[in-house]
């Protein structure tokens, strides 16, 4: 032990009036003094803002709610408060070398989950004056140096505590958040953030990072469960024939619900019912029209921290790159025969495992079986609110270069981490642990309600990282760059049709060996995981778009339901699924995706912008609406389908006078806009029928779809050759860089820029700039 360690032990017995906890074979009081020596070091340590161009501090109550429901949107604004919801992609939370150094020190090779404990403890009940910028640090050190000495141990093995870590932090630092600034779901955020920063920086391995933000999820979940039993008695919560092997608690928490809502958290989860006609205040709104979007922070919170630390110990010196985007969700990967189904876990597969753990523990009654308790109505909400932290902090650490937004790498990284929520919650199983009985989650959730949960909360996310920084502009379009919010409306609905789809299509696959028994989930399912897709992907852009105004809406309602449809059709398992009467499968899930898509451009619009076409014979932004998502169904279906690399029928003359199914797709998807336009109206107006007295812009809203219709079928069936020809909008962008050309600068008459090509005329003079030139901007 070193010189100074030893001349420290005395001032920390002094010192010292934490009590030490009973089983650690570390001396507390060398804990102790390696904290008291790096003090002074740990009060001038801070957690740097973003020195980037993307961050985002305190919000508004009204901004917040947006981020999880847009029934919260129809509420009256006013009242308005700070709210502590943040989301950056800055620098991680900085360590204490000499902290670690000293502690790693005294650990050697007899630490403890114990002596973790006590390190975290001292420092949260003495608190020494730090900022909450300080304790973090100071925090991050301690487990850094905890996490380098457990290798060494004789007495933990690393895999099984890092399992522990989310418990033993959220239990030792939300009683004592109060004092150090913040609520609770912000010290979740960071918490979760910090601890992600120590495995990777460490080195730990992947299966490691996994099960740390499983756990994290799990943990979360028990929290809001019945946060008594959580802070007192964790062992309690495990279920019969799970390891019970959490220590005792240092400090009993006398009244831990109340301490939650001191936090602004908002614990319990009871029974409601199913079909949400019996109140239950303690699940807020009632348990009736859904749940306050507080109550599920927690988890969108925890999503954002744990993408925040991936990426920023992946995007050191500002070098991220899609291949760290597809290691955090593995969303680039489908299940298939070549891989069994078996898909390779990520942090974003493994929190919708451990969400969904729980939900199945949570929904097991007496009798074993799952599906009978009223918890598992709540995991749509909580899918939604994760989804929308993932694709928030992802879509804003993507687009925080210029060079990221050039590469495309901002709609990339949306498609991959939409696709990986969406076929993660699909395929998700259970086994329990009392009867050793596999259960999956479509059984127990609606399959198309989870993929509308998550499509809707991924496009809210990704909506938002678009309009944040412009966010307080009150400008037109709210958005980054010119056409970034259609951009990733496409890509956001394209992503998580295709994983939600392929997977539940896979799922209909292996189980219909024999066609007697149920598959485990059936082709009209799967039929409703489309729909649900593009209505929840749907409705998130077009909220945002209508809450954050721009004359981009109608492009945005178009990509919408063309990433849906194209994600859809596209799906390669497509071609494995039991068929349903003479119609092949395509077919039906194009009538399905454009009912989903034209049903949330009916009913999110109009409802919000408070539109008549109930009253007028022709509303013309209803129309312009419902005109822009038939076109996108059916251009994306079509194109979908020519780029399925299996489809169900061969595509060998797609698109031809000889192919009849060109003709059926086209009609499908036509069917289903008529259908979802006037089901979506009659919902958001509230009327009793969609008869031309009722719906008085009816006869000019079907006139439009099949205008938009036929259009749609002759754009998308041209010759491969003039498709080649298309221009890419990422080549676009290099060629203007190229050429150094910037928009912003460009007139119709001519770019100002220094002269690159030889002229053959001469150009013309500009007074002010010799170097202009007349030439044609490549846009």
């Amino acid at each position: 032990m070193s010189l100074l360690i030893r001349r420290s032990i005395a001032l920390s017995v002094v010192l010292s009036f934490c009590v030490p906890i009973a089983f650690s074979n570390v001396s507390q009081s060398s804990i102790h003094s390696a904290l008291l020596i790096s003090l002074e070091q740990i009060k001038g340590s801070t957690t740097p803002k973003s020195g980037q161009r993307r961050s985002w501090s305190e919000n508004t109550i009204e901004q917040k709610r947006v981020l999880l429901g847009n029934e919260a949107l129809l509420e009256p604004q006013d009242n308005r408060q700070s709210s502590p919801f943040s989301a950056s992609h800055g620098n991680s939370i900085p360590t204490n070398t000499d902290l670690v150094s000293l502690l790693e020190e005294v650990f050697q090779d007899d630490v403890t989950e114990q002596d973790l404990e006590s390190a975290i403890n001292y420092l949260i009940e003495n608190q020494f004056g730090l900022s909450r910028e300080s304790i973090l640090s100071a925090l991050k050190s301690v487990l850094t140096a905890y996490t380098k000495a457990i290798p060494k141990s004789q007495n933990i093995e690393l895999s099984e505590s890092y399992d522990r870590i989310p418990y033993i932090l959220l239990k030792s630092i939300l009683p004592k958040a109060k004092s150090f600034g913040g609520n609770g779901s912000s010290w979740i955020r960071d918490l979760s953030q910090l601890s992600i920063e120590v495995a990777m920086e460490s080195g730990q391995a992947e299966q490691t990072v996994n099960n740390l933000s499983s756990s994290y999820s799990e943990e979360v979940f028990l929290l809001l469960k019945d946060p008594q039993a959580f802070f007192n008695d964790r062992n309690s919560m495990s279920p019969a024939g799970a390891p019970t092997d959490f220590t005792e608690p240092a400090v009993i928490v006398e009244d831990a619900e109340n301490l939650l809502l001191a936090l602004d958290i908002r614990p319990g989860l009871t029974d409601i019912d199913p079909q949400r006609s019996v109140e239950n205040a303690n699940m807020e709104y009632g348990g009736l029209s859904g749940f306050d979007p507080a109550k599920t922070m927690v988890f969108q919170e925890l999503s954002i921290g744990l993408t925040q630390g991936f990426l920023n110990v992946k995007g050191q010196a500002n070098e991220l790159s899609s291949k760290d985007f597809d290691d955090l969700s593995n969303g680039s990967t489908s299940p298939s025969s070549d891989n069994q189904g078996n898909i390779e876990p990520s942090v974003v597969s493994s929190v919708i495992n451990g969400i969904l753990d729980q939900i199945h523990l949570a929904s097991i009654p007496a009798d074993g079986e799952p599906g009978t308790n009223g918890v598992s109505v709540f995991a749509y909400d909580i899918l939604k609110a994760t989804a929308n932290g993932f694709l928030l902090a992802s879509s804003i650490a993507a687009s925080s270069s210029d060079r990221y937004l050039e590469d495309g790498l901002h709609t990339e990284s949306a498609e991959n981490l939409s696709q990986s929520l969406s076929q993660s919650a699909i395929l998700h199983s259970f086994t329990n642990p009392e009867t050793n009985t596999v259960s999956w989650t479509v059984d127990l959730l609606n399959a198309g309600r989870i993929s509308e949960s998550i499509a809707h909360g991924a496009a809210m996310g990704s909506q938002l990282a678009m309009v944040q920084p412009k966010s307080m502009d009150y400008g037109n379009n709210y958005e980054v760059f010119t056409n970034s919010r259609r951009e990733i409306a496409k890509s956001v609905s394209k992503g998580a049709a295709n994983g939600s789809v392929n997977a539940s299509a896979w799922l209909n696959s292996i189980s219909s060996a024999n066609p007697d028994e149920v598959p485990i989930i059936t082709t009209a399912e799967i039929e409703e995981v489309s729909r649900g897709t593009a209505l929840g992907a749907m409705i998130g852009n077009t909220g945002l778009a209508v809450y954050y105004p721009t004359d981009q809406l109608i492009p945005i309602i178009n990509f919408s339901a063309q990433g849906a449809s194209y994600g859809t059709t596209s799906s390669s398992n497509l071609s494995n699924v039991i068929k349903k009467g003479t119609e092949t499968i395509d077919v039906s899930m194009t009538r399905e995706s454009a009912l989903g898509s034209a049903m949330g451009a009916a009913f999110e619009p109009t409802a919000l912008m408070q539109l008549r076409p109930d009253l007028r014979s022709r509303d013309a932004q209803t129309i312009s609406h419902l005109e822009a998502a038939a076109f996108g169904s059916t251009y994306g279906a079509i194109l979908g389908i020519q780029a399925n690399p299996t489809p169900p029928v061969p595509n060998d003359k797609l698109g031809t006078a000889q192919d009849d199914r060109l003709v059926e797709l086209k009609q499908s998807a036509k069917q289903g806009s008529i259908e979802g336009s006037l089901s979506g109206s009659q919902l958001a107006l509230g009327i009793e029928d969609t008869s031309e007295d009722s719906l008085q812009s009816k006869s000019a809203i079907l006139k439009a779809i099949n205008t938009s219709n036929a259009k749609a079928a002759a754009n998308s069936n041209q010759s491969s050759s003039l498709n080649s020809l298309r221009t890419n909008s990422r080549d676009m962008l290099l060629l203007m860089k190229k050429f150094g050309i910037n928009p912003r600068f460009t007139n119709p008459a001519k770019i100002y820029k220094r002269p690159v090509v030889v002229q053959i005329d001469e150009p013309p003079v500009d007074d002010d700039l010799e170097d202009a030139f007349k030439d044609a901007s490549p846009l």
